[in-house]
């Protein structure tokens, strides 16, 4: 029973490692939609004193990007609300123009993104279909929007959607959409694609901005020089969470990586634990059968019998043991729902892989003993007894 119950624990550990190793594989794997590298990332802050009006707050953007542009190596400069992979400002509901009512609680939302015209550039997000934003998108412009391919495929899908109207809920006016990019996740690394709006920041400022710098140079040698851009702007505005795009992105994926090291130490844990007891059990019950064996063997048991003997009868209580843990983590499925990305919680290779892994295990474990009992001397045996 002891045997049966530690296969069962270390399988159910063994489970849910893989599904974590799987988990993590495909995350990491994950196209987050924008060029990570040689990019800087920080925040600034607009709300105050000094910018009372959404006018103060769109040109003092526009003095930062103008500044951060002109800095050696910048290559492109931008503003928005949100920053992948996991900084998201909000998210809105909006309508198309043309199209039928929804029905109550059934109304289409997306991401909402005020972004200046080189932030999806800067990011290296691709243009699909239209325009990016352009100088001339000012608050005194036509208004106008970006959306993403999420949106497009879904609301979309059998027109263009360029030249089409849309109003945001927070606005009484209609934006005509120019162009369609890349999917970009806001919510997380792990969060499912929204659909998403993008508006000329100029057309809709708010109190603070991530800040993207793409350079030809390392991102890390940008910090002194950000500063001083940001100085020259406003002797108080600070680059607060200033790295690189890349050490943020790294950043989100700490909690899902410590619980994969966690559930894989456990795992591993258990099932050296596992050898370890079944190894002992069955090298007691060959000690404590030593005569039974020696009469075998003097009756001329071949040795590959006593061996297939003393592995049936070890083989017993971890197939059992197997039996239970399955049931176990199937029954625990659900609560490993919420670690996972892209996985079933019931996963078929990932059960078949650790059942047989800790089948050969315990196989492996037992081999030792049974291999002594088949070399025991007849004599000897009968002797001892």
């Amino acid at each position: 029973m002891l045997t049966s119950a530690e296969v069962a624990f270390a399988l159910l550990l063994l489970v849910g490692a893989g599904l974590m190793i799987r988990s993590l594989t495909t995350l990491l794997a994950r196209d987050l939609g924008v060029r990570s590298d040689g990019v800087a990332v920080f925040h600034i802050g607009l709300s105050g004193n000094r910018y009372p009006t959404p006018g103060d707050r769109a040109a003092a953007i526009e003095r930062v990007v103008m500044q951060l542009r002109v800095i050696p190596g910048v290559v492109a400069a931008g503003g928005s609300t949100s920053m992948p992979p996991a900084r998201m400002q909000q998210g809105n509901g909006f309508l198309i123009e043309g199209d039928p009512a929804p029905k109550p609680g059934q109304e289409p939302s997306a991401i909402y993104v005020p972004a200046t015209s080189q932030f999806l550039s800067a990011l290296g997000v691709p243009l699909l279909n239209g325009r990016m934003f352009a100088g001339g998108d000012d608050a005194k412009a036509p208004r106008v929007a970006l959306i993403n391919r999420e949106l497009a495929r879904r609301y979309f899908a059998n027109r263009n959607p360029i030249g089409v109207r849309i109003r945001v809920e927070d606005s009484l006016r209609l934006r005509t959409i120019v162009g369609v990019v890349g999917d970009v996740p806001y919510e997380g690394p792990s969060a499912p694609t929204r659909a998403a709006i993008y508006v000329p920041w100029a057309q809709s400022p708010f109190g603070g901005a991530w800040m993207a710098v793409r350079a030809s140079v390392d991102p890390r040698s940008l910090a002194a020089p950000i500063r001083d851009a940001l100085h020259r702007v406003d002797p108080l505005m600070n680059a607060r969470d200033l790295q690189s795009l890349e050490e943020m992105i790294g950043d989100s994926m700490v909690r899902p990586r410590f619980q994969t090291w966690l559930l894989v130490t456990f795992g591993g844990l258990a099932l050296v634990l596992a050898a370890v007891g079944i190894y002992g059990v069955v090298a007691y019950s060959v000690a404590q059968r030593t005569a039974e064996i020696g009469v075998r063997l003097a009756l001329g048991a071949p040795p590959r019998t006593v061996i297939g003997l003393v592995l049936r009868r070890g083989m017993l209580p971890v197939v059992l043991g197997l039996g239970v843990g399955l049931g176990a983590a199937l029954a625990l499925s659900k609560v490993m729902a919420g670690l996972l990305y892209e996985v079933s919680p019931t996963d078929g290779p990932t059960f078949l892989v650790t059942t047989v892994l800790l089948g050969t295990v315990a196989a492996s474990a037992m081999y030792l003993p049974a291999l002594r009992a088949a070399r025991l001397d007849p004599i000897t045996a009968l002797r001892s007894e």
